[in-house]
């Protein structure tokens, strides 16, 4: 099914793929269209940079969401649903999505990634990588390209309760 639409939300990278939110309009079936409203998530096998705002043409097939029957896990399906996302889809490559048109949303949204972009750019020039992956998670609340582990063990870190013996900030 060819679908097209706005990506809604700024898109979740993670080092091994890219979630979108995609407002749809449009479902294309030959030469007719059937004009659609409502959301989907759709995956991207690896990371790629699209921005909140892009009109986007893909062909997938639509499946249900569904839990995975853990118990006392997280109610994916019902998490998704208040999200106003019904259908997920998926596609292996980025360059199976034609990017239509840019910066199609939101002004004042869009002006606000940008800004958002520049600082995380600004970031990454001047901390190195694990640095510069702490500081956009705490200043942009980026914490996306961190694997759950990693990101775990920094949540779970206790802040120190006196500084080491070395080091003295009362010294002259």
């Amino acid at each position: 099914m060819v679908v097209e639409g706005l990506v809604c939300e700024n898109p979740q990278v993670m080092p091994e793929k890219t979630e979108l939110m995609v407002c749809v309009l449009r479902i294309l079936e030959g030469p007719q269209s059937l004009q659609v409203t409502g959301k989907i998530l759709l995956t991207v096998r690896e990371p790629y940079p699209f921005r909140y705002g892009d009109a986007v043409r893909f062909y997938s097939r639509l499946r249900v969401i569904h839990n995975f029957g853990n118990p006392g896990g997280l109610d994916y399906e019902k998490y998704l649903r208040l999200r106003g996302v019904l259908v997920r889809a998926s596609v292996n490559d980025p360059a199976e999505i034609i990017v239509l048109r840019r910066e199609m949303g939101n002004p004042l949204r869009i002006g606000m990634e940008r800004f958002r972009d520049r600082v995380r750019k600004k970031i990454l020039e001047t901390a190195p990588e694990t640095e510069g992956l702490i500081i956009q998670a705490m200043i942009l609340g980026i914490r996306s390209k961190f694997r759950k582990r990693s990101w775990r063990y920094l949540t779970e870190l206790e802040p120190p309760t006196s500084l080491p013996s070395q080091v003295s900030i009362l010294e002259s």
